[in-house]
């Protein structure tokens, strides 16, 4: 029914089936659509988010099922102007708008739409009235790293992750396979690099998602290997992540606008694409630079947007940023380049660097400095092993040979094995 709205009238009304938008229609509103997915999707957001936005006003008139309105609290989160509902009792007992039409007749219907009444202030709420929530039923994502799992339970959605480790030393590459894991359970993800360009960025990216097992190692005449993924994997991998990864490039527009505030971007990616984990590599790029303000209070600011971005829409936010001094021994989260607050305002602090002494296993440790939700952190850190060719990281020593879900069981049964399986990688290359 967008074609038939007006646009000058300000006010737009949702309903969830298109009978129920004839509904509305029938009883005297122009501006009455129907989405085409009902409550159980919301990809039509990015394809509609220009017509949405013509509006200030907007009346959710979903199905009224259990003391639910469907649709209200995903366009609550999602649509920037005001948010009116129909009230409970409008509804008479019925389903939805054709239901109140049939049985009751044009003027309940129309009643019912001029008297929906604004979404209350949820902030403000009795503490007694707080509904309980029970840790263990909170959204989850894996870390694809099984001993990281068992110490700190994963990461739980709803925060801003702050990922520190050395230059140079593969936090940026772990951060990525955080996004592959995240690919991996289904979460839609939002990736910006500020210091790789965009077919870089897919290319490491790319050979994580295809392991060893797809890979070819060529040298060259001056001893350099190559390494290459086949292109039949290349294609499944990219019709794989098609509808779950977005990059943001900047680049894209340098020189031709001033470039948006990333804050804004990553709740853009939000709200219009639906992204439910978020790499920002880094913090040092992430910003732009007023020279006429304080860059400490700028990155605290950024990272407070961060923050409030990841509670509000329960999504995940990993920040890359540089450490100031990089010994494992005494790491603290004030050693986190740049201003203090960056690390108090994050809910989660991983560094990830070398080991304290050559008798260590591994490649590097992963430390878990802080941990807001559940209190567990983790100071001795856990061993990783890194393959060069693969750019995978484990934490079962030279096990990099799991499997993400755009490959066939045959593949896997052929010889692709699954991470809980022990299993020696001769072709492990250390840093």
């Amino acid at each position: 029914g967008m074609h038939q709205c007006n646009p000058e009238n300000d006010t737009l009304i949702i309903t969830e089936g298109q009978i129920d938008s004839l509904s509305v229609s029938e009883a005297g509103f122009e501006n009455a659509v129907s989405v085409p997915t009902g409550a159980n999707g919301f990809t039509w957001v990015p394809y509609c988010w220009d017509f949405l936005g013509k509006f200030k006003t907007l009346i959710i008139f979903g199905d009224h099922e259990n003391g639910h309105i469907t649709l209200l609290a995903e366009m609550q989160n999602r649509f920037h102007g005001m948010v009116k509902h129909v009230r409970e009792e409008d509804y008479l007992d019925c389903k939805d708008a054709n239901e109140i039409l049939r049985r009751y007749g044009k003027q309940a219907v129309a009643d019912a739409v001029a008297r929906a009444v604004p979404v209350e202030d949820e902030r403000f709420k009795k503490l007694s009235e707080v509904q309980r929530r029970d840790l263990t039923q909170v959204p989850i994502m894996s870390t694809g790293l099984p001993e990281l799992d068992a110490k700190i339970g994963g990461f739980y959605f709803g925060q801003l992750i702050v990922l520190t480790g050395e230059r140079g030393k593969g936090k940026s590459t772990l951060g990525s396979q955080f996004i592959a894991q995240a690919a991996n359970q289904g979460h839609p993800c939002m990736c910006y690099s500020g210091e790789l360009p965009d077919w870089m960025f897919q290319e490491w990216f790319d050979r994580n998602c295809a392991g060893q097992m797809h890979i070819n190692n060529r040298r060259r005449a001056d001893g350099y290997v190559d390494y290459l993924i086949d292109a039949e994997s290349v294609a499944k991998i990219h019709a794989w992540y098609d509808d779950l990864i977005i990059l943001y490039d900047d680049s894209v527009l340098a020189g031709r606008s001033e470039p948006e505030a990333l804050p804004e971007v990553v709740r853009k990616a939000v709200t219009q694409y639906g992204s439910k984990v978020i790499l920002l590599d880094n913090l040092m790029t992430a910003i732009r630079d007023d020279t006429a303000r304080d860059y400490y209070r700028q990155q605290s600011e950024f990272v407070r947007q961060l923050a409030d971005i990841a509670r509000q829409y329960e999504v995940i936010i990993f920040l890359v940023a540089h450490p100031r001094k990089t010994n494992a021994a005494d790491f603290r989260n004030d050693d986190v380049s740049g201003s203090g607050n960056i690390t108090n305002l994050a809910h989660m602090v991983l560094n990830y660097t070398d080991p304290r002494d050559k008798e260590d296993p591994g490649d590097r440790i992963l430390q878990v400095a802080k941990n807001r939700l559940t209190g567990r952190t983790l100071q001795k850190g856990i061993p990783l092993w890194f393959q060069e060719s693969s750019k995978r990281i484990t934490d079962k020593e030279h096990v990099f040979n799991w499997r993400y879900g755009w490959e066939s069981p045959e593949e896997t049964d052929s010889g692709f094995s699954d991470i809980n399986m022990d299993i020696d990688d001769d072709l492990e290359i250390p840093f």
